[in-house]
């Protein structure tokens, strides 16, 4: 699995200071280094630390997690102390990160520890050929994906909103073209598939973090739901990295649960991720997405 990190939008509580949750963090043996005073910050050791957000009004991030079993772990001991303080509404997001750069492919090739290294990494046909697929399968999907989360995260927002569609990379083999920047008209730059950050995923993070970043699911202190996202988008992060499924070709998937389920390769057990993204499809009121009519007997 990828280095991942997390970004948790929050508002406080009536009456809750930021020095109370601080607080009852370290009470939880959490440690949280607190740089409320900027938007980037430091973690110093920390496993997590809160950031201003002019936006919202916090922002807590994890430092990069290793291992579905630490992130669970990450997970699950600080949302039970951020819901007695904290809230979240239609202002927040759920941000996850996915370490591509710092891979061994791309690290091996170049120095990428430093800005030329990313922007040299960026370049080279692995990591234009892992963008483009990226970005198509996810607007491919899109339909799909907007039946998973709120109203609040569909459609073109402040800060976030769909992929663009663009005219020369709209099918798998204008993918391989882009890679191989056939006919020397495509960008020469990665990072220039997109014009700005805040898309449903975003890119523009890998000349500086070398990360890619899915920023569509509406905030939330649901652990569960935090979990499942994470697991969704590392799913659509290796679909596009792995060349094991370098044939696998979103167009030929149907737009529906089962058919997005199938093209991640998630089991079809009543307990399984397959089966939770139905649920979310039609409790936002898309049963046809859903295929509602094929699992008449399930329990919602």
């Amino acid at each position: 699995m990828y280095k991942t990190g997390i970004e948790v939008e929050v508002k406080l509580k009536n009456g809750v200071r930021l020095d109370d949750v601080l607080q009852a963090l370290e009470s939880a043996g959490i440690s949280c280094n607190d740089q409320r005073h900027t938007h980037q910050g430091e973690l110093n050791g920390c496993d997590w630390k809160v950031v201003y957000d002019s936006t919202v009004d916090w922002e807590f991030v994890s430092a990069p997690m290793e291992g579905m079993k630490t992130i669970e772990k990450r997970v699950m001991e600080i949302i039970p102390v951020l819901q007695q303080y904290c809230r979240v509404d239609t202002d927040c997001g759920l941000h996850v990160h996915f370490d591509i750069i710092n891979k061994y492919h791309f690290r091996r090739r170049v120095d990428v520890t430093t800005s030329d290294g990313k922007y040299r990494a960026m370049r080279n046909k692995p990591c234009r050929l892992f963008t483009a697929e990226l970005l198509r399968n996810y607007r491919y999907f899109q339909p799909v994906i907007d039946a998973f989360v709120s109203e609040s995260r569909r459609g073109e927002r402040s800060y976030v909103g769909p992929i663009s569609n663009r005219w020369d990379v709209t099918t798998k083999n204008d993918c391989k073209m882009f890679a191989d920047n056939t006919g020397g008209y495509y960008p020469s730059e990665t990072i220039q598939l997109q014009n700005d950050k805040y898309r449903n995923v975003n890119i523009i993070n890998l000349s500086t973090y070398g990360t890619v970043e899915f920023r569509q699911h509406q905030g939330t202190l649901n652990a569960t739901k935090i979990l499942n996202w994470i697991r969704f988008c590392e799913r659509f992060t290796t679909r596009a990295w792995d060349r094991n499924y370098k044939d696998l070709d979103c167009e030929n998937f149907d737009l529906s649960v089962d058919g997005i389920m199938d093209f991640l390769g998630f089991g079809k057990c009543n307990r399984s991720i397959r089966e939770y993204y139905r649920r979310r499809a039609i409790h936002f009121g898309y049963p046809a997405i859903a295929g509602i009519g094929r699992i008449r007997n399930c329990r919602f």
